[in-house]
């Protein structure tokens, strides 16, 4: 899930829910496409998106093509992210299964998403496919 991490105002809403909606027509997904995400409690607003991923981990054994394109899916999904977070100012964290996995501020990617997730990523498959 990627979330803005930043204070975020009504236009910020809009302009969210307006990107993903964008997305939904701009390819064809694996799963299906990005889902918006504007929740509030008592405590705290979330704003963002999320993507379902198939799960390459164990047990599962994702066919190499399939994790192959939802890498792409992803590293497309966060290029969008990025030229939003850099024309807008918002930051926004990410997570996967609820685990904080990294940052995009102001369009850049921080260390732990860049190389722990996407480069870790592309590692494996480079490696799944004999390289």
């Amino acid at each position: 899930m990627f979330f803005v991490a930043s204070e975020f105002g009504d236009a910020d809403i809009s302009r969210i829910e307006g990107f993903v909606d964008n997305l939904k027509v701009s390819r064809a997904w694996m799963i299906h496409a990005p889902v918006f995400v504007n929740e509030e409690d008592e405590e705290t607003s979330t704003l963002g998106l999320y993507l379902d991923l198939y799960s390459a981990l164990p047990p599962a054994d994702l066919p190499l093509e399939v994790d192959r394109q939802a890498l792409e899916e992803v590293k497309e999904l966060v290029s969008h992210i990025q030229a939003l977070s850099r024309t807008t100012g918002l930051a926004f964290d990410v997570t996967l299964d609820e685990d904080d996995i990294g940052s995009i501020e102001n369009g850049e990617l921080d260390r732990n998403f860049r190389v722990g997730f996407l480069e870790e990523w592309e590692r494996v498959l480079v490696e799944r496919e004999g390289g």
